[in-house]
């Protein structure tokens, strides 16, 4: 429900009232105009029906009352982890997690009170306050940060155990589908690099599948699985988790077998809470072929408190304060 809707029928509901508060004050109303004689009824007529008190008609339908919100938020989580087989044969070490490969993050307003130093204009000059910056967004991200877009998680997966663990399984579980955070937007850009095995994921499908990055139509684990050797044996993988139109939290689930014994284990950020990812407001041309006019018009009039955005071409140094209508208009997939 917009705010302005919420304005205009309260406004209605005070021209209402003030009506009635005019009639009340009437000479008629107070008794100071003089009452009408009364009229004799003639000898032997039967007294006058009393008239029936006028039905209270119903009130008017308020025509400017706001209508429903669009939910976004307070359902359960969908996909619940497992709770059988639980295994604790791996080691699952967050290395890195970005917007896929972009050094982008979103924050509540809360959440952007905490970190000020995201929100930095001017000049990064020779590194040093690049350094310092990533710094501040990993934190931030490992707290309670949303990656942009894509959940880039990339993984080191070690075995503890004494026998070679095979995962034939990945899932998304826990998901949580939440309101769009709105209280700062950083899209600094490119980071690079390309771990050796991606798996990605819609969490916009009912149950999201792994697919193989390599092959976007081929389900990984339909024909794949991942080996994970005791002792010093390390795997890296990178789990890709793309939003729609919406924000999502959740976790990791995998699956695995050990000496052919079946196993499970669950995790999520290095803190104990859930990943977390929100929608790019202004897709890239990908993804807008996905969404709908309802998805385009819903990121559209969203509004971020504060935007920054480390400029394009040959000053990559510069970090600019964007206003939300400008980033509003200036998007090209809207």
């Amino acid at each position: 429900m917009a705010r302005g809707s919420w304005i205009a029928g309260s406004a209605a509901v005070m021209v209402l009232t003030i009506g009635i508060a005019g009639c009340r004050d009437s000479p008629a109303a107070t008794g100071t105009a003089p009452p009408p004689a009364e009229s004799a009824a003639p000898a032997g007529s039967a007294p006058p029906a009393e008239s029936a008190p006028p039905e209270e008609s119903a009130p008017p339908a308020d025509s400017a009352a706001p209508a429903a919100a669009p939910e976004c938020g307070g359902k359960p989580p969908r996909n619940p982890a497992r709770t059988e087989s639980a295994g604790d044969a791996l080691r699952f070490t967050v290395t890195r997690e970005m917007s896929g490969q972009l050094w982008d993050i979103a924050l509540s307003d809360t959440s952007a009170a905490r970190y000020p130093d995201l929100a930095f204009t001017g000049d990064l000059g020779d590194g040093a306050k690049t350094l310092e910056l990533r710094d501040v967004y990993a934190r931030a991200m490992a707290e309670d940060g949303y990656a942009v877009g894509v959940d880039g998680i990339e993984l080191s997966i070690r075995n503890a155990g004494d026998s070679v663990a095979t995962i034939n399984d990945v899932r998304l579980v826990d998901i949580g589908t939440e309101c769009l955070p709105d209280g700062l937007l950083v899209l600094y850009g490119n980071e690079g690099g390309d771990p050796i095995q991606v798996l990605d994921f819609d969490l916009r499908a009912d149950i999201p599948v792994a697919y193989d990055g390599s092959e976007p139509d081929v389900e990984y684990f339909s024909a794949k699985t991942i080996s994970v050797q005791p002792g010093t044996d390390e795997q890296y993988v990178r789990i890709d988790a793309t939003a729609g139109a919406a924000a999502y939290t959740f976790r990791v689930e995998v699956s695995y077998t050990v000496a052919g014994e079946a196993f499970t284990q669950v995790f999520g950020r290095a803190g104990g809470g859930p990943f977390r990812v929100a929608a790019l407001t202004c897709p890239d041309p990908d993804l807008r072929r996905e969404l709908s006019d309802a998805d385009i018009a819903q990121l559209k009039s969203h509004r971020w408190e504060q935007i920054r955005v480390r400029e394009s071409g040959a000053n990559l140094q510069a970090v600019r304060s964007v206003t939300a209508e400008s980033y509003a208009e200036n998007c090209p997939t809207y």
